[in-house]
């Protein structure tokens, strides 16, 4: 009986060996926190793994501000529309490795430098 339960045993590691290898970036889940102020990120950088990514963004400034990010193209990969003063907004992307930008794009915004710099790892 003993060898069984042994190879029982080893069954259940390797599975469980399995299980974490495969979990990659979709294993816990990614958040990234910002401040939205008038007119920066803070941070204005993130690093996460690629996959499932939440973002909360809340608005510490004085303007209703937005929230984009960019691939390296310039192509939209997701939104929020708006964020109320003194409020809250969370979007969550599904992104690959890679650089992306991240901006307000409230006309003005942007061009005063209102962005920052994502980095998805594999």
């Amino acid at each position: 009986m003993t060898r069984r339960y042994f190879i029982l045993a080893l069954m259940v590691l390797a599975a469980a060996l399995v299980l974490s290898a495969c979990g990659g970036g979709g294993g816990a889940a990614q958040t990234v926190a910002l401040e939205a102020t008038d007119f920066a990120f803070s941070p204005n950088t993130a690093t996460v793994t690629a996959g499932s990514v939440t973002f909360n963004i809340s608005n510490k400034g004085a303007l209703e501000h937005n929230f984009a990010i960019l691939d390296a193209a310039g192509a939209e990969v997701s939104r929020i529309n708006s964020i109320a003063v003194g409020g809250t907004q969370s979007v969550t992307a599904n992104l690959a490795a890679g650089t992306y930008t991240f901006v307000c794009d409230v006309p003005g915004h942007h061009e005063q430098g209102m962005e920052g710099t994502l980095t998805v790892n594999p």
